[in-house]
């Protein structure tokens, strides 16, 4: 009982600590808007355009080919999310 707690632990500290990396790769090639990413997804398939702002949340169902574009001055509500590569 004990070690499986202690485990559960361990593994929210590991994602979070992920998750932190992932939001300064984030920042770094997003500085041009105020999205703020709320999990992770492949980098590379996500294009934000500048001054957009809200949570952004991507499924990306890992097909390299399928990309999200967010235009300039866009506002993402609560609760959106994007999927990606979701096709056969």
């Amino acid at each position: 009982m004990i070690q499986a707690i202690f485990q559960t632990i361990i593994n929210k500290l590991k994602w979070k600590q992920k998750f932190n990396s992932f939001l300064k790769q984030y920042r770094l090639k997003n500085s041009h808007n105020f999205t703020t990413p709320v999990n992770i997804f492949n980098l590379d398939n996500v294009v934000v355009g500048k001054g957009s702002y809200g949570p952004l949340q991507v499924l990306d169902y890992g097909n390299i080919d399928a990309k999200v574009k967010i235009g300039n001055f866009c506002s993402i509500a609560n609760g959106v999310i994007f999927l990606s590569g979701g096709g056969a």
